[in-house]
């Protein structure tokens, strides 16, 4: 089922029975875009996540680099310092980490 039907469906469900309803959205589409690595490895260590996890982390996120190609030429190598790999084992983590972390 799509989600706007099946939210619009229980919106009816709770009007009908004249309940107070409260809604909140949090769109995390862009989560892996907008990963700062300082703040997430700071914020790790707030909440006690092992030293040792942390310090993989950081060498795992400090070795993301790039280049970009455009027709038959490439750009320079960057350091990627936000985002995180899309695709990658941790990838699903991070998709939880913003909500575990403004907690």
């Amino acid at each position: 089922m799509h989600a706007t039907y099946i939210v619009i469906e229980v919106l009816n469900y709770f009007n009908k029975q004249h309940t107070i309803i409260n809604i909140v959205a949090l769109d995390i589409s862009k989560t892996f875009d907008k990963v700062n690595h300082v703040v997430l490895f700071n914020k790790l260590l707030d909440r006690a996540v092992p030293v040792c996890l942390v310090k993989v982390l950081v060498s795992w996120c400090g070795k993301c680099n790039a280049m970009v190609r455009w027709n038959n030429g490439f750009s320079r190598v960057f350091h990627i310092c936000a985002g995180v790999r899309q695709g990658g084992i941790l990838s699903p983590l991070y998709s939880c980490l913003p909500c575990a972390l403004t907690k």
